[in-house]
């Protein structure tokens, strides 16, 4: 896995609804940001109270470059549900890591804000909330969740090993999602096996043993019978659990590591 310190920029992207600014539709939430109207889905729509802000930062190991990706999403609340809701521009976040600030991008039609190639070790993630000049809510997290590391073990039989070998229960919570098993059938044609029931649960120890009878209903001698070759692979999520700087208001915080590992059967 390649290593990589990221050179950082100072940037700050102003999201919400209403005052103009010289800034591009495609750096805003939309392009609309002069009008607001009755629209349930801009948080102009709604008084500050109403709204509150899911920050989520994700790390994959299974990409090349072991960096984190920021995704800011904004809820409003009208009395019932809360509902995902675009952010324009008299909204603006600010991210820093170290006391160095990152750009922000807007995408998803506005709903969501992200910032790419965040380093793993930085020393403080911090994020600003401000409306217009005012801020709203400031806090940050020391740490981020360190990469899952997984193994997969298979011995020609019926059950296959999954295992988390830098496994911590008192400071994450794991989760596996099973793809359908992959394989060429004896024709050189594709045939999967689709996961019985939900292929996604929660691990309670760092071992666990997946039955191919039991969760794709179909036997290790079956598939040797009817394919010429099959690949096992499964996504494994770890999700820290973090403690903010101050109390949580508006701001929420949560970090993920996962990785998608695979086995060739046979």
């Amino acid at each position: 896995m390649i290593k990589r310190t990221c050179v950082l920029t100072t940037a700050m992207l102003l999201v919400g609804c209403g005052g103009g600014g010289s800034a591009t539709p495609s750096e805003q939430g939309s392009a609309n940001n002069g009008n607001c109207g009755n629209m349930p889905d801009m948080a102009c729509t709604y008084p500050v109270e109403k709204l509150t802000t899911k920050v989520t930062f994700s790390h994959s190991s299974s990409s090349l470059e072991d960096v984190y990706t920021l995704y800011i999403r904004m809820e409003g609340n009208n009395g019932q549900t809360s509902t995902p809701i675009q952010i324009l521009n008299d909204h603006k976040f600010e991210l820093t890591i170290g006391g160095v600030s990152f750009p922000l991008e807007a995408g998803n039609g506005g709903e969501v804000l992200t910032a790419h190639n965040l380093p793993i070790n930085g020393q403080i993630y911090e994020l600003y909330w401000y409306k217009g000049d005012d801020l709203i809510e400031r806090n940050a997290v020391q740490s981020l969740a360190e990469p899952v590391k997984v193994n997969l073990y298979t011995d020609a039989s019926d059950n296959a090993q999954i295992e988390i070998s830098n496994w911590q229960p008192d400071n994450y919570q794991y989760r596996v999602d099973l793809f359908n098993l992959s394989c060429d059938n004896l024709l050189g044609e594709k045939q999967t096996y689709v996961p019985k029931g939900t292929g996604y649960f929660s691990l309670e120890d760092p071992v666990t043993f997946i039955s191919f009878s039991d969760k794709y209903g179909v036997s290790y001698q079956q598939m040797v019978e009817d394919n010429q070759s099959c690949e096992f692979m499964v996504n494994v999520e770890a999700e820290k659990n973090l403690t903010p700087i101050d109390a949580v208001n508006k701001l929420s915080f949560s970090s993920y590591s996962h990785t998608t590992e695979s086995k060739k059967l046979f």
